[in-house]
């Protein structure tokens, strides 16, 4: 008698807006799924900088494709709320993070301020319990990052670890999705410096201050799940 042969359970269908992890990835972002918020879209433009002819939705959905991009190779299922240039209910991103049972939220935004010489990096969390420890991490990697390199065009950068901070938004974006929820404000499009960084890396294709902002949450969604697995290894013994 013939031996039967193993067979490999077919994945279910995935929404449109997601991609598969990798497979056979060796990372803590393995098996996990994230739930990435470009912030604003469609008609809400978010923060407009209009000396360089920035837009906030565009930016922050190519950041989210960058780091889905990343993630993805890491073994991560990575679903968008927006593939494209539109605008989402906040109720209706946070229904999809729970429909897709994603194991975190991250909203992608740029800041902006009246006075153009403020530049920071923050984090914004909605419950303590649920999402303060996602927050803290992501805000660590993301003062890391982001403070570097030194000066930029022949002036310093203005982001500085000393200066990152973090601090709770009462918002259904973040109140809504079961899972850990935070929202990024990477840095402040209005500083001439930040926006001549995203202008001049559109220019010449690198993106480069996209790329960090998205190299930035990957590691920190790296250090949070290996956290993770750390944690319930230590409560199992």
């Amino acid at each position: 008698m013939a031996t039967p042969v193993p067979v490999t359970p077919t994945p279910a269908p995935l929404d449109e807006r997601c991609a598969r992890g990798a497979d056979g990835a060796q990372s803590p972002l393995a098996g996990h799924t994230v739930i990435l918020d470009p912030g604003h879209g469609g008609d809400d433009l978010g923060t407009v900088n209009l000396e360089f002819g920035l837009f906030e939705s565009e930016i922050t959905l190519s950041i989210a494709e960058r780091l889905r991009d990343r993630l993805v190779a890491s073994g991560a299922t990575v679903c968008l709320t927006r593939l494209v240039d539109v605008n989402v209910p906040l109720e209706e991103r946070a229904r999809f993070a729970n429909q897709q049972d994603g194991d975190v939220f991250v909203s992608i935004h740029l800041n902006r301020y009246e006075d153009p010489r403020v530049d920071h990096t923050m984090t914004m969390w909605g419950e303590e319990e649920k999402d303060l420890r996602l927050a803290e991490v992501l805000l660590e990697t993301l003062a890391a990052e982001l403070s570097t390199p030194e000066s930029y065009a022949g002036a310093p950068n203005p982001i500085s670890q000393e200066t990152a901070r973090h601090e709770r938004l009462d918002s259904i974006l973040l109140r809504l999705p079961e899972m850990p929820a935070v929202l990024v404000e990477a840095v402040f499009l209005s500083h001439p410096w930040e926006a001549r960084a995203f202008a001049d890396g559109q220019e010449d294709s690198t993106r480069w201050r996209e790329e960090q902002i998205a190299r930035a949450i990957e590691a920190g969604l790296r250090q949070y799940f290996a956290e993770s697995v750390a944690g319930d290894e230590d409560r199992e013994e």
